[in-house]
């Protein structure tokens, strides 16, 4: 009976996790992954708490954090989760399942030159030279 209510607590923390705070987190993740590594560490530390809240992990070093986001089938905010969201943008954007504004800022190499390269045979996206330092 007892690892049966345990259970239900541990569901409970778990579903709390995903509907208010998860959210909050991957809310424009693509734009905020590009900040420094000092604060996606800091977020990173928030979900590392989460987790052995959810776990109910008495000490902090008693179990390794992957431990616990595998257990929990999590993806680490770091770069998993931030890649995963930007692949779907990216995925959404190719193929037109987003705001045009977003389709329009890519061009494929086959658009830019009309010569058969690898690049163009592939559908590539074109990836123009930045002339600044801050670009």
């Amino acid at each position: 009976m007892k690892l049966h209510f345990i259970k239900v607590k541990q569901c409970a923390r778990q579903s709390f996790y995903k509907s208010l705070i998860q959210p909050i987190v991957d809310y424009a993740c693509v734009i905020w992954g590009t900040t420094s590594q000092y604060n996606q560490d800091r977020i990173l530390r928030l979900q590392k708490y989460a987790a052995r809240v959810i776990l109910n992990s008495k000490c902090p070093q008693d179990v390794p954090s992957s431990e616990l986001f595998y257990k929990l089938n999590w993806m680490t905010i770091n770069q998993q989760r931030i890649d995963y969201f930007t692949y779907i943008l990216m995925y959404k954007t190719i193929n037109k399942s987003s705001p045009n504004y977003l389709y329009n800022r890519f061009e494929y190499v086959k658009d830019k030159h009309q010569i058969n390269t690898r690049s163009a045979a592939n559908g590539n996206l074109f990836i123009p030279k930045l002339s600044s330092k801050t670009g």
